[in-house]
């Protein structure tokens, strides 16, 4: 184990990267926001204008429609099951098994807590 001097060195450093960090996601979180903001002008435009590319300078802005299928929640599955099954009572077990088969992780982290 640590020294107390290195674990309090430890815990200074922790705290300064803990508010850098927090400072550039504010950050981060202004620029995507601009960010899509622009895009979505871009895209409409592009779209009502027929506009496929525009070459810029390292590259090109391409605009792509497609279609992608939404993700397979709790939910649709809990829906589609007992849409399919008529006998409601194994529709719940089918959806009981699928859920005691789910993988489980474990995740550890620190969190920490401002005062205020």
């Amino acid at each position: 184990m640590e020294t107390k001097e290195q674990l309090k060195q430890a815990l200074i450093e922790w705290k300064k990267l803990y508010s850098e960090t927090k400072t550039l996601t504010a950050e981060l979180k202004k620029r995507r926001n601009e960010k899509k903001r622009i895009e979505e002008m871009l895209k409409k435009t592009m779209n009502e204008n027929n506009i496929g590319n525009f070459e810029l300078n390292g590259g090109q802005l391409s605009y792509i429609k497609r279609e992608i299928k939404k993700p397979i929640s709790q939910k649709f599955i809990n829906s589609f099951i007992r849409s399919m099954e008529e006998d409601q009572e194994r529709a719940d077990n089918i959806i009981q098994k699928i859920n005691e088969a789910r993988e489980t992780v474990q995740v550890e982290k620190i969190v920490f807590r401002e005062n205020k």
